[in-house]
């Protein structure tokens, strides 16, 4: 199992306020909807170097 929380806490506070300035809100929980794409852009590549790690 591997868990991380990939960037900074400004940059999870944008993955949902940011596509609330155009209307769409964050559904319950951050790994889904915009926010939750927007973080996984910033988890894949770290989960890339763990896997080529291993």
């Amino acid at each position: 199992m591997i868990s991380i929380l990939p960037g900074t806490f400004d940059e999870m506070e944008a993955d949902v306020h940011m596509p609330e300035r155009l209307g769409i809100y964050q559904s319950v929980g951050d790994t889904a909807g915009p926010g939750g794409m927007m973080r996984a852009l910033r988890s894949i590549p770290m989960f890339v170097e763990i896997a080529e790690a291993i």
